[in-house]
Formats: C-alpha cells, sequence, structure tokens
C-alpha cells in the first residue's frame, strides 16, 4: 500500500487517556532520494500541537518520525508539504514509494472524468482498546472522478454511489 498513517500523541499520557492525532502521507522515489507528500494543514497542526506540548511523539505508521525537522517545503495555498526521508527510514516503516525514478514530471495526463482512487486514515475509523493498549488506524479506500484539473491541481468531488462497496463516512470524517 502506497497511503500510510502518520500520527501523533503526547507519550507522557497514560494509555488510558491517550488522544491520538493523525493524517496521511505517500513516498515519492527519485533518482537520488526519497520525498514524502502529505498536506500543508497537517505539518501546521503538529506545529501547533508541539507548541504546547512538548512531549509529542510522531510516527510514520509504527515508525518514530520527526516530521517537524524533515520539512522539505509546504505550501499553504495548494494544501501540500513535502519532507525529506531517508531509504532506510522507508524500508523501516514498511512503505511502498512511487517510483518516479525514470521520468518526473510523470506522462500520465489528467482528464476531467478520469477516475481516480482516494485514499486516507480517517480518524472517525480509528479504534483506541484502551483495555489492550492497541489502536487500530485502517485504511479507507475511495473511487471518485476528476472534476477539472490544472497543472496545479486536481479537484475532485467525492460521490458515495461512484464508489460501489465502500462505506459511506459520516459526514463530520475527515482525511
Amino acid at each position: 500500500m502506497w497511503g500510510r498513517p502518520i500520527w501523533w500523541y503526547d507519550w507522557q499520557q497514560p494509555f488510558e487517556k491517550l488522544k491520538i492525532t493523525g493524517a496521511s502521507c505517500f513516498v515519492l522515489k527519485f533518482k537520488t532520494r526519497y520525498v514524502g507528500v502529505t498536506a500543508a494543514h497537517v505539518v501546521r497542526e503538529l506545529l501547533e500541537a508541539r507548541r504546547y506540548t512538548p512531549s509529542l511523539d510522531c510516527r510514520l505508521q509504527l515508525m518514530p518520525f520527526n516530521l517537524l525537522h524533515a520539512v522539505i517545503d509546504l505550501n499553504d495555498d495548494l494544501d501540500i508539504a513535502t519532507f525529506s526521508i531517508s531509504e532506510q527510514q522507508v524500508q523501516n516503516a514498511g512503505v511502498q514509494a512511487f517510483d518516479v525514478s525514470v521520468k518526473w514530471p510523470a506522462d500520465t495526463i489528467i482528464t476531467p472524468q478520469m477516475p481516480i482512487q482516494l485514499v486516507g486514515f480517517p480518524e472517525c475509523l480509528r479504534v483506541i482498546d484502551h483495555a489492550g493498549s492497541s489502536v487500530i488506524c485502517p485504511a479507507y479506500g475511495m473511487l471518485a472522478l476528476v472534476e477539472s484539473c490544472s497543472d496545479r491541481e486536481i479537484i475532485t468531488i467525492y460521490d458515495p454511489e461512484q464508489s460501489r462497496g465502500s462505506p459511506t463516512l459520516p459526514p463530520s470524517a475527515s482525511t
């Protein structure tokens, strides 16, 4: 799977009071390095949380990962953030990177009405078993159609009717 959860929590809190905040990311493999991608608002939220809770532990999948020290760039207008990640960290986290080492940008032409798959780790599906000291972060995948696109963005509107077989998330769900 290419998408992976990135999440954080206050390690000083007892497990029974644990609050986990998280998001999704993926990794690109270039000829000379790996680059992670997530939303800019995710990094901003982690920065804000770190201001008030210096004991936050950030993880990529299950691997300890200091996202704030790895940030390459943030673009709030496009809501995208990139971060450095080593080959060893990719392996340790069990991430399957998109290999773009042959050609970047890719030749794929995105057009309106093209199907696109979206994958994330919504907080509304996260299960924290305080008694068993475990956390389950299930992935949620959906199929949508590209509404419009440009060289800077792809716009899609998720319609559960287009994503046959996938459960419908509650309106309050965030990915």
